[in-house]
């Protein structure tokens, strides 16, 4: 039996992997190819959700017991995993790429809802953060991209309420006309933010609706919608500027 302690000297050096991140990113990977929720594998394997969603973040400290239980749920072993750096490098960018289809579904998801409801975008999206919503559709994403917007408002709605979907029972939902072009500038600058302050694609887009961007989006009359994602950039920038003053 091994402490807590032991993962980060006995795994590394058996599996041939260079750091707990990369035993996480390769974990996440092979939950999400094999279509399975984050709150499913925990059950399985008699962890918490916490807990797991620390071990493919590679964070924290977990027991090897822990892993192997991990591992063998998922059908992974250490040899099957050592691989060379050639293709931990592709892993990687793999990884990115799925990164940034579920920031793009997010973001869909948090635009469509918030114009259906005739809410401010950048609420929605941190009481959705709040209600732990946005990590479900990120887990969910295999399952829930394919859906229509309705059906994804209405299950954004009914968690958000705990009941009927009170916003979008008594009408159907239609979002305005610019909302598609919204959202692609929303998720293009997002992803702009994290290329240049080297932050990850879910760190950048916490950060971009935390800021007064959203809100001068969600304003019909200043037209931002119809510019690029560059300027929407520059405009977060000045927002970083100001509130370091």
């Amino acid at each position: 039996m091994f402490n807590k302690m032991d993962i980060n000297n006995i795994i590394l050096y058996n599996s041939g992997m260079d750091s707990k991140i990369e035993i996480g990113e390769r974990i996440k990977s092979k939950r999400l190819q094999l279509n399975l929720r984050m709150d499913d594998v925990a059950k399985a394997v008699g962890v918490t959700r916490s807990t797991l969603w620390s071990i493919e973040n590679g964070n924290g400290n977990y027991s090897i017991d822990t892993l192997l239980r991990l591992l063998s749920f998922l059908g992974m072993s250490f040899d099957i995993d050592a691989q060379k750096q050639g293709s931990r490098r592709r892993a990687t960018r793999t990884n990115r790429a799925l990164d940034k289809k579920i920031n793009r579904f997010i973001v869909m998801c948090v635009e469509q809802y918030a114009s259906s409801t005739n809410q401010n975008s950048a609420s929605v999206y941190n009481r959705l953060n709040k209600a732990g919503i946005i990590g479900e559709l990120k887990d969910d994403y295999e399952d829930m991209h394919g859906m229509s917007t309705y059906s994804i408002n209405e299950y954004i709605d009914k968690r958000l309420t705990g009941g009927p979907d009170s916003h979008l029972e008594s009408r159907e939902a239609k979002p305005k006309e610019h909302v598609p072009a919204k959202t692609v500038l929303v998720y293009q600058t997002i992803e702009l933010i994290a290329n240049k302050y080297k932050l990850t694609i879910e760190t950048a887009r916490n950060r971009f609706y935390e800021s007064n961007v959203p809100e001068m989006l969600d304003d019909d009359e200043t037209g931002l919608y119809g510019s690029s994602a560059l300027y929407l950039l520059s405009l977060y920038e000045d927002y970083l500027k100001k509130a370091s003053e």
